[in-house]
């Protein structure tokens, strides 16, 4: 007996995809993005009431994988894939889904790496323009924002504590009430200056040269702790200090403590608080004196460190 061979539904989808996938590879993107653009429904090839047929992509089953690669091959444009297609037949080979999109992932490589290296060189020109010599500049300036380099009366070499001097050079009360700040400040201004417990005996001796009268101040917690000498430390003080008026622009209150986790590196001072000047003070020229690396491209700055 003879039993009649019958092509199913299911062969003859394979077929089909067989014949999509070796014979036409640079149409399968857009066939696959086409008729799945979020890799689902779609039939399954054990699906009982599939039906599909030779040359109807659309009832072509396609698993999430060649969706997504297809959705990938359809976003590049038609001179990169054009190009892609030409350096694969220049290396003899054989144009497949696959070798696209490598040559694809490589395209959008090069386009990551250059945008970064775009936005270094913005930084860089940004940086360049807006860093200032406060012994000679002609700027005058609404906003200041002081995190000096506090001399302690020891350095700390134990190695658990974290000395100041291990990091950078210190500056003397002396040296900090020298500076030029009375000069750079616009006739109303107002002056953040961090300032450790240790030190705290000493901010109305530096407001005063520098021209601030003492307003209020923010405490930092830090949530961890730094080691002390009479207790373990996990605050730190931001004093605020006006000059003329120096009142905020904002009527905006925001919390006195503010809790933000410290980073490992040392005297580094969260871009938060820069943030809420930012918010409370609209206008006006600003500086961040002592400068480790710039942090906002509005502020100017000025730093022996950069």
């Amino acid at each position: 007996m003879i039993v009649p061979f019958k092509i199913s539904a299911l062969m003859l989808s394979c077929i089909a995809w067989i014949k999509i996938y070796f014979t036409c590879p640079k149409e399968k993107g857009e066939r696959l993005n086409a008729n799945f653009p979020r890799g689902g429904d779609k039939p399954s090839v054990k699906d009982s009431n599939f039906e599909g047929a030779p040359w109807e992509p659309s009832k072509i089953p396609v698993n999430k994988k060649e969706s997504t690669r297809a959705r990938k091959i359809k976003a590049a444009t038609p001179e990169e894939k054009e190009n892609i297609f030409e350096e694969i037949e220049r290396k003899g080979d054989v144009i497949t889904p696959a070798k696209v999109l490598k040559g694809i992932n490589k395209i959008n490589l090069e386009k990551k790496k250059q945008e970064y290296q775009d936005k270094v060189e913005k930084v860089k020109s940004v940086e360049s323009n807006m860093k200032i010599d406060i012994f000679n500049t002609s700027e005058k300036f609404r906003i200041i924002y002081a995190d000096p380099p506090w001399k302690y009366n020891d350095t700390q070499n134990n190695s658990s504590l974290g000395g100041a001097e291990k990091h950078y050079s210190t500056m003397s009360v002396d040296d900090l009430c020298k500076l030029p700040l009375s000069t750079i400040t616009e006739t109303d201004a107002v002056l953040f200056l961090w300032i450790t417990s240790p030190q705290l005996n000493n901010f109305l001796q530096i407001m005063t040269a520098w021209g601030f009268d003492y307003k209020t101040s923010f405490i930092w917690d830090k949530i961890k702790h730094n080691m002390g000498h009479y207790n373990s430390v996990r605050h730190e003080f931001l004093l605020i200090g006006g000059k003329g008026s120096s009142a905020p622009d904002v009527k905006q209150l925001f919390d006195s403590v503010q809790s933000i986790e410290r980073t490992g590196k040392h005297s580094e001072k969260p871009v938060e608080f820069m943030n809420i000047i930012d918010t409370l003070y609209t206008h006006g020229d600003r500086i961040e004196l002592f400068c480790r690396e710039p942090k906002k491209d509005n502020w100017f700055y000025w730093g022996n460190e950069v």
